[in-house]
């Protein structure tokens, strides 16, 4: 009977201490967006539409280059470049986002005010 008096009390204690990490473990996943949606909604907050005449030139003349050769623009966005925290930094200058289409096929590349790439 003592065996299993302490073999109740070492899961017992080992339960009380797995609590602990598991309350932190689900309250970092409650931080953070969860689903598609509010990840999608999240982003759409970062980013403003604008029409592709409004671009900088720079912009303008890296979409014309050959790298984008036969692509069209079909949406353009301004959007706040990520610290180096994954926080919108307010004092930073602003990037777009430009998404194209080429017959079925688009894609979406970022780019910054002086026209380099800097995501594809």
């Amino acid at each position: 009977m003592k065996k299993t008096s302490k073999f109740v009390m070492a899961i017992v204690a080992g339960a009380l201490t797995a609590v602990p990490v598991l309350y932190s473990t689900s309250a970092a996943a409650q931080a953070t967006p969860t689903t598609p949606t509010e990840q999608q909604s999240q982003s759409q907050q970062d980013r403003q539409k604008i029409a592709v005449d409004e671009l900088p030139e720079a912009v303008q003349k890296t979409l014309e280059g050959n790298a984008f050769s036969g692509w069209t623009v079909s949406n353009a966005y301004t959007v706040s470049p990520k610290g180096t925290s994954g926080e919108t930094s307010a004092t930073t200058d602003k990037e777009f986002e430009i998404e194209l289409k080429k017959g079925t096929e688009m894609k979406t590349v970022r780019v910054d005010k002086d026209g380099k790439v800097k995501s594809e």
